[in-house]
């Protein structure tokens, strides 16, 4: 289904603060973790040379609606080192935050997503290669953060489920505007199912388990559906999750998300690589029940500023550290796993 079993992710959020000493502020992760410019097919590269070829990363969106104009070179841009690079990149449209003056609670939201979306389906198809998109990172983690605690801009409370409801909609406009220009898009859906009556309640409204009659949810509309899944959790265990997630939507899965940040004080493995080998035992171990696993991203992939805002503050969850360094434990583990694969093969 992809390039790589094992995958790569870069920290693309640029949430605005909408309150709070850091009012008006936006904190962008590309920024924040240097993959902007020329480093980004020097990342591209170093994940190579370790075996992996998938990756997911993140359109700009604020830096490509303007104002009163779209601007498309960072589209053309990032499309063209991909190429450049001959890797394989799952674009996020929305990871978290949204451009000036656009909130996802605006009657509009889902049309201009929709022509973000037929902008790179159209733009893409100058670059040769199959176009993988997940249109809403974590619906249930932007709808809380955004509509229910007003933590993130636009910074409303108590109408979580409401904007569930204005997500689904926004993501099949935007699917539907892209399958248009490029019928053979794939999509990614992806979520932590944590566990909880309220863990498949986002998706249910995209594939039309809910409210299908009023918003127009289909399975059709999930090619591919990932869980985010990080130590601190306090859900089921990964192939218990893994298992849930297979029985309830009957998709191909990947792992979309999980890493280890050191010194974190719920994180009590030794090593990140420590870390990676449990994910995979435990992918394997859901295999085992009939539940195979199509691919493990590490996210992020870069050591990344701490989601509290403070200057200077980063947290170590990366392959690559802040420093430039690369992690021996994570790498080793990386090596490991894709001699395995191939001595399998």
């Amino acid at each position: 289904m992809f390039q790589s079993f094992l995958q790569a992710g870069f920290e693309c959020a640029s949430i605005v603060w909408p309150r709070g000493p850091l009012k008006g502020r936006r904190q962008d992760m590309h920024e924040g973790t240097g993959h902007v410019g020329a480093a980004v097919r020097g990342h591209y590269e170093m994940l190579k040379s370790l075996g992996i070829y998938t990756i997911r990363s993140g359109l700009p969106w604020h830096k490509i609606l303007l104002p009163g104009r779209w601007e498309e070179e960072p589209i053309h841009r990032a499309f063209r080192v991909a190429a450049e690079a001959e890797v394989e990149v799952i674009w996020d449209l929305v990871h978290f935050g949204f451009p000036i003056g656009v909130s996802p609670f605006d009657p509009f939201f889902p049309e201009l997503l929709a022509e973000f979306g037929r902008r790179i389906a159209t733009i893409s198809k100058e670059y040769g290669q199959r176009l993988w998109v997940c249109p809403v990172n974590e619906p249930s983690i932007t709808a809380h953060f955004c509509g229910q605690v007003g933590q993130w801009s636009p910074g409303v409370r108590r109408r979580g489920y409401e904007l569930k409801r204005k997500l689904a909609r926004a993501q099949i406009a935007t699917i539907t505007s892209i399958r248009k220009a490029r019928p053979d898009a794939r999509f990614l859906y992806c979520d932590p199912f944590e566990g909880g009556r309220w863990q498949f309640e986002a998706v249910d409204l995209l594939t039309g388990r809910a409210s299908a009659g009023s918003i127009g949810g289909s399975r059709e509309f999930i090619d591919v559906v990932g869980i985010n899944h990080y130590p601190h959790f306090k859900g089921p265990q990964i192939a218990r999750c893994i298992a849930n997630v297979a029985q309830h939507l009957s998709c191909p899965i990947v792992l979309s998300e999980t890493s280890h940040h050191d010194g974190h004080p719920a994180h009590h493995h030794e090593s990140k690589g420590a870390w990676l080998r449990y994910v995979l035992d435990q992918c394997e171990q859901a295999a085992r029940g009939g539940h195979g696993v199509n691919g493990v991203c590490w996210y992020p992939v870069i050591d990344s500023p701490a989601w509290n805002g403070r200057k200077g503050d980063f947290w170590s969850h990366g392959l690559f550290r802040i420093d430039g360094t690369m992690d021996s434990s994570l790498s080793d583990a990386i090596v490991q796993n894709n001699r395995n694969l191939a001595t399998a093969a």
